[in-house]
């Protein structure tokens, strides 16, 4: 599960956060912990919260991981790295996911300097995960040839066709990813899990279930939904029927 705000207004208390984690099934969640938007922007995320929840979740058994959405500009790339590793330690994470999106379109030089930069600054007990644009074709000028392969690779699969998703998937294990864990559309009223808003009246969605059960039949159980502050009770429904459908896998972070 994706987290963007990790706070009691968003989450509950830490160990109410974490209850709710492993009474749905989940098995990991990775919390926002730095975020650069634009050219020269960079905001520390969760700074005072990390720590507490960080420590609930994994007493629980739930992983923590720590992610950011990093911009490509050599001194957003070090600011970046440097918060992301306190941020880890902060949170006592398992490892570090990086989401690098729009700032990276065409910046082969800084994915490669992002890369280096952040696998120094971890040592042999943190794990890598990457995360970015669903459908690598659709996004020609991104540097999938810097990127692929780096720790496991999380495709994000929201508002797309079933069909275009597993192609994503197919594509992201040619880049050279092996451990996938598919990201999962969990936008509340919002969702379009190939084919409109969910039905509010029902215990569970069923557009969700099905969607994101096929996909998750390709990763063998390791998916991530994003994220926890628009997920609808219903959608928390579906998200517990399908770790028993699934038995839900922590992914395997490896460098």
């Amino acid at each position: 599960m994706w987290v963007m705000d990790s706070s009691k207004r968003v989450m509950g208390t830490p160990e109410q956060a974490a209850r709710k984690a492993v009474e749905h099934g989940l098995s990991f969640v990775c919390l926002a912990a730095c975020w650069q938007d634009g050219p020269g922007k960079h905001r520390p995320m969760n700074e005072f919260d990390l720590a507490d929840y960080g420590k609930a979740f994994r007493a629980a058994g739930v992983l923590p991981w720590v992610w950011g959405y990093p911009w490509s500009e050599p001194e957003q790339i070090l600011a970046f790295v440097a918060r992301m590793r306190h941020a880890a330690d902060d949170a006592s994470a398992v490892g570090i996911v990086l989401d690098p999106e729009l700032g990276f379109r065409g910046e082969h030089r800084a994915m490669q300097d992002l890369l280096k930069r952040t696998i120094d600054s971890i040592d042999e007990g943190l794990g890598l995960g990457f995360s970015s644009y669903g459908l690598p074709r659709s996004m020609p000028d991104f540097p999938w040839s810097e990127a692929g392969g780096h720790g496991w690779g999380s495709p994000q699969c929201y508002k797309m066709p079933l069909a275009q998703a597993r192609e994503g998937i197919r594509q992201w294990g040619s880049h050279g990813w092996h451990d996938i864990v598919v990201s999962l559309p969990t936008f509340g009223r919002n969702t379009d899990a190939e084919s409109g808003e969910p039905d509010l009246d029902k215990s569970v969605d069923a557009k969700l279930l099905a969607y994101a059960s096929a996909l998750l039949a390709l990763t063998d159980g390791a998916g991530a939904f994003w994220q926890w502050q628009t997920t609808s009770e219903q959608e928390w429904r579906t998200i517990k029927l399908l770790s028993e459908m699934h038995d839900f896998v922590p992914p395997g972070g490896r460098v």
